[in-house]
């Protein structure tokens, strides 16, 4: 596989298994890495492994995708503004 120096990559569920293996894989590569979760202890352990960035998004939610996704897309830090009330939900098939 290629360098991916620069490219953003987003591994919602990287928490564990596939998710997390993808993030170290994407990582050892040099992308900006961010792996999502529902659980803040797992997120934060998962992300210190991996060396990657973690953040809590409520995927069952279109709000908190969408602003997670704007934040992704703007360059910007995590704020305040997010969902952090993580609820169970399917993960949806697109995020495009």
């Amino acid at each position: 596989m290629n360098s991916m120096q620069g490219q953003k990559v987003v591994v919602m569920g990287g928490t564990s298994g596939m998710g997390l293996a993808a993030a170290k894989e994407f990582a050892s590569l040099g992308a900006d890495v961010i792996i999502t979760g529902r659980d803040p202890e797992r997120a934060v352990r998962a992300a210190g492994e991996a060396g990657v960035r973690a953040e809590i998004v409520d995927a069952a939610s279109e709000e908190s995708l969408r602003d997670f996704f704007d934040m992704v897309r703007n360059n910007r830090s995590p704020g305040d503004h997010f969902k952090r009330r993580p609820r169970r939900g399917a993960l949806p098939r697109s995020l495009g």
